[in-house]
C-alpha cells in the first residue's frame, strides 16, 4: 500500500498542517509507504525517513536527511534543496 501526497498542507492553517502531518506520520508507522511532494522543507524533515530532491525530472540527491545535508555541505534542508536545484 502506497500513499501519494502532493503538497498536502498547501493552503492549510497551522492546526490543519499539524493534523495532516500527524496523519502522515501515523500512516507511515502503520507500515504504509508514503511518497510526499513538498517545497516546505521544515515539514518534510518532520515526517520523512528518506528524501529525494528532484529537479528538471531527475533525482539529484537522495538518502536520509542527514546524508543529504552532508552531501550538500549544509546544515539546513532549505539550503541543501537550493544547493541541488540552483
Amino acid at each position: 500500500r502506497v500513499l501519494l501526497l502532493d503538497e498536502p498542507t498547501d493552503g492549510l492553517d497551522v492546526p490543519g498542517r499539524r493534523d495532516v502531518l500527524a496523519q502522515i506520520r501515523e500512516q507511515a508507522r502503520s507500515g504504509r509507504a508514503v511518497v510526499l511532494s513538498s517545497h516546505i522543507m521544515g515539514e518534510v524533515e518532520q515526517v520523512v525517513d528518506r528524501i529525494g530532491i528532484v529537479t528538471r525530472g531527475k533525482v539529484v540527491a537522495e538518502g536520509t536527511v542527514k546524508e543529504v545535508l552532508e552531501k550538500s555541505g549544509t546544515s539546513r534542508l532549505d539550503d541543501a534543496f537550493l544547493r541541488w536545484v540552483e
